[in-house]
């Protein structure tokens, strides 16, 4: 019982994780893009 609870805990840990770097990523990108933009 405790496998599947840890398995389930583990993967919603991993999408916040990765929804995060993604999130993150566009930050930064929207950011350089901005910057690029600006100084060009």
């Amino acid at each position: 019982m405790s496998a599947p609870v840890t398995l389930v805990t583990g993967s919603a840990r991993g999408l916040r994780l990765a929804v995060a770097r993604a999130l993150a990523r566009r930050g930064e990108r929207g950011l350089g893009v901005g910057r690029s933009t600006k100084e060009h």
